[in-house]
């Protein structure tokens, strides 16, 4: 059975990947992912990297190539949040010779709070490009409350 695994790349900085994504990495026949997100991580001269970011075309890349048996799907930041890791799953799962494992990552969001302890002007975006809600300079916005107080 061949083995896909989806990795989330947090915020782009390759210390920051799980022991589980570099494991993967290491064992992979063939890396996919866009180009933001293979640049920063060692791939093992080896393995065979695809820049592929549409979720058709990756499919399309891992059944039409016979010669991988694990494959490492690299998506930006954290796989649950501003993410394709979702719909990758789904296509993938008709498939009853591939398992799917998914490694998830730092998010951008956790990552960008705890810069925000060291300085509070850390970026306010995400790596998958989108901006991430900002903060009003007079508090925090709660649902139906309106302004909270310092």
């Amino acid at each position: 059975m061949r083995k896909v695994t989806i990795i989330g790349a947090g915020p782009g900085n390759p210390d920051l990947l799980s022991r589980a994504a570099l494991d993967a990495i290491d064992i992979a026949d063939v890396v996919i992912g866009a180009h933001r997100a293979l640049v920063s991580i060692d791939v093992p001269p080896d393995v065979v990297r695809c820049e592929l970011v549409k979720t058709a075309d990756i499919v399309a890349a891992l059944t039409d190539a016979a010669s991988w048996q694990r494959a490492v799907v690299v998506m930006t930041g954290d796989v649950g949040l501003f993410s394709g890791a979702r719909r990758l799953v789904e296509a993938l799962s008709g498939d009853a010779q591939v398992d799917v494992r998914v490694i998830p990552g730092i998010s951008s969001a956790s990552y960008r709070h705890k810069l925000s302890v060291v300085s509070r002007r850390a970026p306010r975006a995400s790596m998958a490009g989108l901006a991430l809600r900002e903060r009003s300079r007079r508090g925090v916005r709660h649902r139906g409350r309106g302004r909270a107080r310092r």
